[in-house]
């Protein structure tokens, strides 16, 4: 039970950038939408961080998923860069957006903005509890206004 323990995953140096573009990849096939633009950007081929490459991937994909399920038509991006000892992933889209005074509660259990969209309200909340015990941090960028934007901090420490 991942709520239970804040005791740090089983961590090892991973290629992030591959992990990423490669959900990206799966993600915009299952979305099977046309009117969606999936952009990818990274400033570099490689991108190594010390995490659980199984857990990230799973907190990764809900953001990804979040975001097709949430934009009918324009763009999905995801970007990692490198800034002050951190890696940064960035999932941002074009669609509904999450207001700015939301943007904690959407991180609380069984929180559902959208009472009418399927889902339980837990994969927010799990995605948090999965990337605390990474050792970062996970929240939504309130200065993004173009939809939603969330981000995923991990320390690049090796």
């Amino acid at each position: 039970d991942l709520s239970s323990s804040l005791e740090l995953l089983p961590m090892e140096q991973v290629d992030i950038l591959s992990i990423c573009a490669g959900l990206l990849d799966i993600c915009k096939r299952r979305a099977g939408n046309p009117e969606i633009t999936w952009l990818f950007e990274s400033g570099s081929d490689e991108c190594l961080v010390k995490t659980n490459a199984q857990y990230l991937q799973r907190v990764v994909e809900h953001l990804l998923n979040n975001a097709a399920k949430f934009t009918v038509a324009g763009t999905i991006r995801m970007s990692l860069l490198h800034a002050e000892g951190k890696v940064r992933i960035m999932v941002s889209d074009t669609g509904i957006g999450v207001p700015a005074d939301k943007a904690e509660y959407i991180f609380d259990r069984f929180t559902k903005l959208d009472e009418f969209m399927p889902g339980t309200g837990l994969g927010l909340y799990s995605c948090r509890l999965i990337v605390t015990r990474l050792g970062g941090s996970i929240y939504l960028d309130t200065s993004y206004r173009d939809g939603a934007c969330f981000c995923i901090d991990l320390s690049d420490e090796k």
